[in-house]
């Protein structure tokens, strides 16, 4: 909560769509959701939550734990969403995606599931870990690719900006590096139930994984 203090203070610097910015945000969108005060509210209310569970899901046990595990999931889904929005996307408004809160929590379990697989102790069931890791790296590349393609031909000023700005180089090149290694790569290995079963495998997978997710971090 303390390291997203300084965020919430700076938001000003940080975000064209504070006051006096003319970013094509319109008076409604400023009054409802673009504004200080909301984007504040929005940011601690999440981390917050996430704290919370972070604490308590652990120790807990049983019911209360499958029952927390549920609300937690749920609170997750909807926390992620505005959030992406909110700390990603609005640094270039009017772009906005109905999509990218699912393509973020994607990528947040492709790279827990990478760590795991990375970290894993040699009794671990891997082959249950392979095949966890085949669908989410399916998940995050088909909503990403949908959500390209849907962008693209709807060829809507307020949208396709931001993607023309990402297929100039050298951001194509990298795009292309993260296609490889994010999903070509690892949906191509995991397709055989060996090297789902491999330790070595999954490591070298997680490997490109998370590269791949470190540069789609900074082609974002």
């Amino acid at each position: 909560l303390l390291l997203v203090l300084p965020g919430c203070i700076a938001t000003s610097v940080l975000f064209s769509w504070t006051p006096g910015s003319f970013d094509g945000v319109t008076h409604s969108m400023r009054l409802i959701y673009f504004n200080i005060p909301a984007y504040v509210i929005r940011s601690l209310v999440a981390l917050t939550g996430w704290s919370v569970l972070a604490f308590a899901l652990p120790s807990a046990e049983g019911n209360t734990a499958r029952l927390m595990a549920g609300l937690g999931l749920l609170f997750h889904g909807i926390a992620i969403t505005f959030v992406a929005q909110d700390w990603v996307l609005a640094a270039e408004p009017p772009f906005i995606s109905t999509s990218f809160g699912a393509s973020v929590a994607f990528t947040q379990l492709l790279a827990a599931l990478g760590l795991a697989a990375a970290l894993g102790r040699r009794d671990w069931k891997f082959q249950d870990l392979g095949a966890l890791m085949l669908v989410v790296t399916l998940g995050i590349t088909y909503t990403d690719f949908m959500a390209g393609l849907v962008m693209w031909c709807g060829d809507l000023p307020s949208k396709i900006f931001w993607l023309a700005e990402r297929i100039q180089q050298p951001w194509r090149a990298l795009a292309v590096a993260i296609f490889i290694l994010t999903s070509l790569i690892p949906v191509v290995l995991l397709m055989f139930a060996r090297v789902r079963a491999s330790r070595i495998a999954l490591r070298f997978i997680a490997a490109c994984s998370l590269t791949g997710l470190a540069l789609y971090q900074a082609w974002l």
